[in-house]
């Protein structure tokens, strides 16, 4: 399917195992090295966990695998370095949305033992839990592969494409692709338009789902986090990772936050948004959390996430952060 990755009857795909690669970059290419589970990391994820060490399981898109950067500079392997006595299994996969992030975390549940997990959610996931396919470049073409997709039905989440259908949709048949592009141009106009004549007026919005809790976006996301953290048997972090639509001020943060606040506050799981936090830094320091054309994380962002994750950890987890931290 490319370079780093390749075809999962469950997920739709994941990194190919046990690779070694260079991947190019603008930012002069980054390595990528994967283990024998198929995600990316400088060692395999083992069931037994030592007792010496507790053990944090992290889920997301491309911002948590690291697209951009090498294994070593995302947060989770900087988040390891700082706190000694943590080991962080990353199973961050690109491209996808929470479903896949769930389906793959239901895959491993039984087979890897934690402390904690934390679902790392990026804002622009909500969109990707409607698709049926997302897009994909093959030979310098956008065409599509199939996602696995849940609807919801008379209240209950139905999985979709189980298992993942294989071929690559072409585009003239790749209706879902076209529409989701479409409307995320249409979307990101209107938001860079409402930025440029920016008033305290209008505040345009790429995820318009979050504005509205009965909205088919937001109640398919909240059915998916419900059952991931009902069915969890450890306590669940959901760690909210804005990107830079909301880093630069181009659009207001309130909608997620007051969805996930809800959220978090009707589960009574545990929930970080370090959204405060980054809009208290200066703009020019938040401008260099993304690159110049790639809007994934640099390694500046990366750490800013490792030690805003630190901060949090010390007040609501002491027992991972242990006595050897290392800021």
């Amino acid at each position: 399917m490319s370079q780093v990755l390749e075809y999962d009857p469950l997920v739709g795909f994941k990194y190919k195992k046990n690779l070694k690669t260079r991947v190019m970059h603008e930012s002069g290419g980054y390595l990528v090295q994967t283990n024998a589970q198929g995600f990316r990391s400088h060692h395999d994820f083992l069931s037994p966990k030592s007792e010496a060490k507790q053990r944090v399981l992290v889920f997301g898109d491309s911002f948590t695998a690291g697209d951009g950067v090498s294994n070593t500079k995302r947060y989770t392997d900087v988040l390891e370095k700082k706190l000694t006595n943590l080991e962080v299994f990353n199973y961050g996969l690109p491209g996808t949305g929470t479903d896949q992030q769930y389906l793959t975390f239901h895959e491993i549940e039984n087979k890897t033992d934690s402390d904690l997990i934390v679902i790392s959610i990026q804002v622009e996931n909500i969109t990707r839990n409607l698709k049926k396919n997302w897009p994909w470049v093959v030979e310098n073409e956008i065409k599509s592969v199939c996602k696995p997709y849940y609807t919801l039905e008379s209240g209950e989440l139905v999985l979709n494409h189980n298992p993942v259908p294989r071929e690559i949709i072409e585009p003239n048949d790749q209706q879902d692709t076209k529409s989701y592009l479409v409307q995320t141009s249409k979307n990101l106009i209107k938001s860079m338009f409402g930025f440029y004549f920016n008033s305290r007026f209008y505040k345009p919005d790429l995820y318009p789902d979050y504005m509205n809790k009965k909205s088919k976006g937001w109640m398919l996301m909240e059915s998916i986090l419900k059952k991931w953290i009902r069915e969890a048997e450890k306590p669940v972090l959901l760690f909210l990772i804005p990107n830079d639509v909301f880093i630069e001020e181009k659009m207001t943060p309130k909608y997620y936050q007051a969805r996930f606040k809800e959220l978090a506050d009707d589960l009574g799981c545990f929930l970080h948004d370090p959204t405060s936090e980054i809009l208290n830094l200066p703009m020019d320091q938040r401008i260099g959390f993304k690159f110049a054309k790639d809007v994934h994380p640099t390694p500046l962002y990366h750490d800013f996430l490792a030690n805003s994750l630190v901060g949090y950890f010390r007040k609501h987890f002491p027992h991972l952060t242990g006595n050897n931290l290392t800021l």
